[in-house]
């Protein structure tokens, strides 16, 4: 009989227990991180410096804790192994992160933002036209 109650008891604590952690997940469910990626000037020169920005928000707020933030380049046709990865800065004024880069030659170029940030990833990518 005793075993019985203990039992019991065990059950209805490991329920309670349970129901409690369902509520807590369910108020720490927050807004996914959002990724804009752009260059400044907009329209790219060959041979030209530019930055590449992102900028990083949640809901309405502005992420600039960023746990990781790098940019990934490369050329269209160039395997995986040869893309380029540079470590994203952040610019507090105007709470982006970004890179300078010169584009060399002309072409068709992808940038892919991989931003880890308040237990979140999420990795855009955008297309770049160098033209001659």
């Amino acid at each position: 009989m005793k075993k019985s109650i203990l039992f019991l008891f065990l059950c209805l604590t490991l329920a309670g227990c349970s129901n409690k952690n369902e509520i807590q997940s369910r108020e720490t469910i927050r807004e996914i991180i959002v990724v804009s990626v752009e260059t400044v000037p907009k329209e790219v020169k060959q041979n030209e410096e530019i930055l590449i920005q992102a900028q990083i928000t949640q809901g309405k707020e502005t992420v600039t804790d960023a746990d990781d933030m790098k940019f990934e380049i490369w050329k269209e046709g160039v395997p995986s192994e040869d893309h380029e990865e540079i470590k994203g800065e952040l610019n507090k004024e105007e709470g982006t992160y970004f890179v300078k880069k010169t584009f060399n030659e002309p072409g068709l170029y992808y940038i892919i933002a991989h931003v880890t940030a308040r237990g979140m990833h999420n990795m855009p990518q955008v297309e770049l036209e160098v033209p001659e």
